[in-house]
């Protein structure tokens, strides 16, 4: 929801770090540190912008006929950080198996 096309360039130029691991100049270090924190910046902007807006909608909601929809987007920022991710667990004796897959071709 804050992703915007400022942030999507200066991702592109983030490719510095790179650059400065191939030639280890201070010059090259000091052009990444200097997108990063623009970038940090940047995107910490548009996230409180965006919270802003949500919470300027959440609170027009509250008192009017919508009020449902605030409470259910309350509900779901609540319970999105709480979710799991599905992720299928490789069994102690199976890794030689699973990396020999991996490594022969059918």
């Amino acid at each position: 929801m804050w992703w915007t096309e400022e942030i999507e360039g200066l991702v592109e130029k983030k490719n510095l770090y790179q650059k400065w691991l191939s030639t280890k100049r201070y010059e090259d270090k000091h052009a990444y540190l200097e997108i990063k924190r623009e970038m940090r910046r940047i995107i910490r902007a548009e996230k409180n912008e965006m919270w802003d807006r949500k919470c300027q909608e959440i609170n027009t909601y509250l008192g009017g006929r919508k009020c449902t929809e605030a409470w259910k987007f309350i509900k779901r920022v609540r319970t999105s950080g709480k979710e799991s991710v599905h992720l299928q667990m490789i069994p102690t004796d199976g890794w030689v198996q699973y990396y020999q897959n991996l490594i022969t071709e059918n």
